[in-house]
């Protein structure tokens, strides 16, 4: 699942305060971070013949769930894919990075 790196800092930090943690990383830092650990798992998906795998984008799964359960029931046997579809609720979608 790719989603825009802010929009996953936004949501992290406001679950980090609504449990009342705190993290003392600076969001530069964390946003360092997550890029390298992306960039290493992209690079083993793509180098490494064991794996198969599907990227899908957050706000396209929201805006057509029916689309991602299908591409995702295409790598996955025997998953119900209406039932899949029905569970997203684009009302979650709280923190949006800016258009």
């Amino acid at each position: 699942m790719r989603r825009d790196l802010g929009e996953v800092l936004a949501s992290q930090r406001k679950m980090l305060n609504r449990r009342g943690e705190t993290d003392d990383t600076p969001d530069e830092r964390m946003m360092e971070l997550w890029q390298d650990q992306l960039w290493r798992v992209n690079y083993l998906l793509r180098h490494a013949p064991h794996f198969e795998w599907v990227e899908i984008e957050y706000g396209e799964a929201l805006r057509d769930p029916a689309a991602a359960a299908t591409r995702i029931a295409g790598l996955v046997d025997g998953l119900d894919e209406r039932a899949m579809a029905e569970v997203v609720d684009p009302a979650l979608y709280r923190n949006r990075a800016a258009p």
